[in-house]
């Protein structure tokens, strides 16, 4: 066997151990050498390697039917860092995220958006004040990715349709620049639907709905978001749910952002919703009614959207962090009840990142690259 042969067998079998650690750790070398089919010596060499490339760490011991305690190797989900920042019409937020996906740190500045350099400085300068803080390597932070609540252009250059922001495009440049780190542009449902199939291994296709002040959506095929050059993963905010209904932000009517946002709730509420749930649990009729016809109108959007999508509905964003089963087997049922095809199989989750998965979403692009690279994550 040639030394080029060899040297790629090693490499093969020095990322499958790092990846056991990080599907199936603590592990201890025994079972380690059992579940990655190679010698004692062999696995000695790659955990010397991994903990000082500080990849995996020793933590604790685990203790044997016979003879003394075995180390337990665990994977180091700090190793890197990756940034996620949410650009919003009236507050940046920012995260630390981990290789597991968690967040390790976070913080949010109330900062209205201006299509404007001394913004850009103003944001830019916060975001290195935060990243400064994390007493992290240079080396050890993956990147920044910005989602915005716009579209990104072909070029990943450009936010070139974002009429909740601006109605002039900015570029990435406007930030990039004050950065030593990489920097991304990313739109924001579709980070926060990333963010949900991340954690929903389960889900193979469907839609993704950010149930935020605005309406945000993504769509799921594979278990790959979509996206396309011109119009990130769809505008299902933007389907006709009444002709000549509510009149839209985007200038048309009828649009689903009408009827279904968290804005559109608490208009036909007359109350945030706080209080709107608040009167739910007290059992006041008229709040009651409101949230039934609501129910009504997403699971008309969700029918729609099913009859060109089949697949499972993952509802995300703030209003997510107030509901409940009993609430999504309602809708479930509505949606049976409109559909055509009643016997189509789907489920409807609670998005696990609640009004964080646009900010944990954008994290996430660079570390699943990272993932992808060192062969951690399928």
């Amino acid at each position: 066997m040639s030394s080029a042969a060899i040297s790629d067998i090693n490499q093969i079998n020095f990322q499958n151990v790092y990846q056991l650690l990080y599907q199936k750790g603590p592990l201890t070398q025994q079972d380690i050498c059992r579940l990655a089919n190679i010698s004692r010596p062999t696995a000695t060499q790659y955990l010397r390697q991994l903990l000082q490339a500080n990849k995996i760490y020793a933590g604790g011991k685990h203790k044997e039917a016979h003879g003394r305690p075995a180390c337990l190797y665990c994977f180091n989900p700090n190793a890197c860092i990756s940034i996620g920042v949410e650009v919003m019409v009236n507050k940046v937020k920012i995260a630390a995220v981990n290789l597991l996906g968690e967040i390790e740190k976070r913080e949010t500045i109330h900062l209205a958006f201006i299509n404007s350099d001394s913004y850009f400085q103003h944001a830019s300068s916060w975001i290195k004040l935060f990243m400064d803080s994390l007493d992290m390597p240079f080396e050890n932070i993956l990147g920044l990715t910005i989602s915005f609540q716009g579209i990104v252009s072909r070029d990943n250059e450009h936010v070139s349709f974002s009429k909740l922001l601006t109605n002039a495009p900015f570029s990435k440049s406007d930030f990039s620049k004050y950065f030593d780190s990489p920097v991304s542009l990313v739109h924001d449902a579709e980070m926060g639907a990333v963010a949900e199939i991340w954690h929903y291994c389960q889900i193979t296709n469907g839609i993704y709905l950010s149930l935020n002040p605005y309406l945000g959506s993504g769509l799921i095929v594979n278990r790959t978001v979509v996206h396309t050059p011109d119009l990130s993963s769809g505008a299902i905010e933007h389907m006709i749910l009444h002709e000549n209904g509510e009149l839209c932000y985007c200038g048309k009517k009828g649009c689903a952002d009408s009827y279904c946002s968290v804005n559109a709730l608490e208009r036909s509420a007359g109350k945030g919703i706080d209080a709107l749930f608040d009167g739910i649990k007290s059992g006041l009729s008229e709040d009651k009614r409101v949230w039934e016809n609501y129910l009504w109108e997403l699971a008309a959007l969700i029918d729609n959207v099913r009859m060109v999508l089949p697949g499972d509905v993952i509802l995300g964003g703030l209003l997510s962090q107030y509901m409940c089963e009993e609430d999504t087997a309602r809708l479930k049922s509505m949606v049976q009840q409109l559909s055509a095809f009643k016997d189509a199989p789907f489920d409807i989750y609670i998005g696990h990142y609640g009004s964080d998965a646009s900010l944990v979403g954008s994290a996430l692009m660079k570390i699943s690259e990272y993932c992808q690279k060192e062969g951690l994550k399928a």
